[in-house]
């Protein structure tokens, strides 16, 4: 992924024959992963008959919007919710002559659930062109377009490294994008230089991985097309603690071999922001605790409460 993987949860059944997965992602600025997320979930549930899956992101229903030219004439986003869905491969709209029970003639979950797993949807000359319309973007192109999209990039990093990103190579977009993050940089900063954290906050991660592990490797790397040029456009100077090793990698006298080394290094950087802010969410997270345990200690030791 170029930006965050699926999370998906179980979500409290609605009924005892009814269950629901639910979830998000952040795809950020390359859309292409969310039209490859449509596809898996056609694919899915041509699969699965069973299954009813409804998606939207930040402008609605995304799928109306891409065939706005052929979407009823009654639909707008009013009127849209739970009336839109993906089952058996294909994009349903649930019709306006289905009673939705809603003034604002959109229709409830359970009703549109009942309508689905009934199977009578209608086989209308809208809903063809627009399944062709979704299809241009999902299933005609993928997954032959995935790796029209990889970009393959040999980078010099500690061995330690270069093995976690082989167990978990979705560490590479996070670190790639921490690196380019420059509001991150700055609220990272401005979190471990508080008085509340400064005290609580230690950064072991890579000071660690380049006192203990002194061997680095040349590895090849896979990233989006977009992430690499996103990782490679901004001007970068390797911190100190690299220094050592740059010079060594230096004596190569490679031009090749140090901008493999600048990949890499901008990695361990990026890597080491992502470990910075999951400590810096944890030691606020316990400090806020901490704040509300007081509170609720103290008023229950009031005297107002005590004498009641």
């Amino acid at each position: 992924w170029h930006g965050d993987k699926i999370r998906l949860s179980i979500i409290a059944p609605l009924t005892s024959q009814s269950y629901f997965l639910g979830g998000s992602t952040k795809f950020g600025e390359v859309i292409d992963d969310e039209w490859f997320i449509v596809h898996v979930l056609l694919q899915l549930s041509k699969k699965f008959r069973n299954i009813s899956v409804c998606i939207i992101d930040n402008d609605g229903q995304f799928l109306l919007i891409e065939a706005a030219e052929f979407i009823p004439t009654w639909l707008s986003p009013e009127n849209a919710s739970n009336r839109v869905w993906i089952r058996n491969g294909q994009v349903i709209i649930v019709p306006l002559e289905e009673p939705g029970g809603q003034r604002d003639g959109s229709i409830s979950l359970t009703i549109a659930l009942t309508f689905l797993q009934s199977n009578k949807a209608p086989h209308r000359v809208e809903d063809l062109r627009i399944n062709a319309i979704i299809a241009n973007r999902t299933t005609d192109v993928y997954p032959a377009k995935i790796h029209a999209y990889e970009h393959y990039y040999a980078c010099i990093l500690p061995q330690f490294i270069s093995e976690l990103f082989e167990k978990c190579p979705q560490l590479v977009a996070n670190a790639a994008i921490a690196f380019c993050s420059q509001n991150s940089s700055h609220k990272i900063e401005k979190l471990t230089k508080s008085k509340s954290t400064q005290s609580n906050i230690s950064l072991p991660f890579l000071d660690v991985v380049l006192k203990k592990c002194q061997a680095w490797k040349a590895v090849t790397i896979r990233f989006t097309r977009a992430l690499y040029a996103k990782l490679t456009f901004q001007k970068f100077y390797p911190p100190r603690k690299y220094h050592s090793i740059m010079r060594t990698i230096s004596q190569s006298g490679s031009n090749k071999v140090m901008t493999a080394f600048d990949v890499g290094c901008r990695l361990c950087v990026g890597l080491e922001q992502v470990y910075t802010e999951e400590i810096v969410n944890e030691q606020h997270i316990a400090i806020k605790l901490q704040s509300n345990l007081s509170h609720f200690t103290s008023v229950l030791r009031s005297p107002s409460l005590m004498n009641r």
